[in-house]
């Protein structure tokens, strides 16, 4: 692996054309605030309303794009995932934006059937609760290395249903690919065989919450995997654990 201060130089070399790449990303989410449809997973730039520190967001572009795109699935019987950076609760995230986005969570729980998240660096999970039903907020890590080994995830689905069926997650050891020069992955965990369930669905969330309340040995395996790699064997205590599963619950 070339010495830190030779790739300091390269990283300075490219920073005016890394400048500019950021600058032309923060125009268009000034101007258009979200992505369009991708298959049936649509993607919000909830980053936008950080960014520019919105004072209200209903009535804007994105507010108008998100409504009239729930309201044709319903109507057309059909049904979507929703992608975000920073999810309801978040440390930065504001007041009216978790209003917002809580608000289309409760609406369209018919039409949305899972969110997805990142923003924490975290691997955890929120539990939206309604009338009848319970809808998980998912939460990957990083990839990039905060205190943690570099993680990403392949969700898998039933082709016919669209039910996400389970989630593998993948890590970077840092440690061996530093000391190697060559990428080292590794499987980390899957979601079905790591907590014993059959999909990510709410039901399943709701045992998995169960459990976590009911079983300190499942607390510490999550609390474990919040923190991550290399570290989170180390640092996961019960009191932790025990805080981390009573944060899970959004009203």
């Amino acid at each position: 692996m070339k010495p830190a201060k030779v790739r300091l130089n390269k990283i300075e070399d490219n920073w005016e054309e890394i400048t500019e790449t950021i600058f032309k990303a923060t125009k268009l989410l000034k101007e258009f605030g979200y992505t369009n449809q991708l298959s049936s997973a649509y993607i919000l730039s909830a980053v936008a309303y950080y960014i520019f520190k919105k004072k209200t967001i209903y009535g804007d572009t994105q507010d108008l794009w998100l409504n009239k795109t729930l309201v044709n699935l319903r109507n057309q019987g059909e049904s979507a995932y929703l992608l975000g950076h920073i999810f309801p609760t978040a440390g930065e995230s504001t007041e009216i934006y978790n209003q917002w986005l809580l608000y289309y969570l409760h609406e369209y729980s018919d039409v949305i059937k899972g969110s997805y998240f990142g923003h924490s660096h975290n691997d955890e999970f929120r539990l939206l609760t309604l009338s009848n039903k319970t809808s998980p907020i998912l939460v990957s890590p990083s990839l990039m290395a905060d205190k943690r080994d570099p993680c990403f995830r392949i969700y898998h689905y039933h082709i016919i249903t669209n039910l996400l069926t389970d989630y593998h997650q993948y890590c970077v050891d840092l440690t061996k690919t530093n000391k190697l020069d060559t990428l080292q992955v590794y499987l980390d965990y899957r979601f079905s065989s790591e907590y014993g369930l059959l999909n990510i669905t709410g039901t399943s969330y709701n045992h998995l919450l169960d459990t976590l309340r009911s079983q300190d040995q499942v607390a510490i395996k999550y609390c474990q995997n919040f923190i991550g790699r290399p570290s989170g064997e180390k640092k996961c205590t019960l009191n932790l654990a025990r805080q981390l599963v009573e944060q899970l619950v959004i009203n």
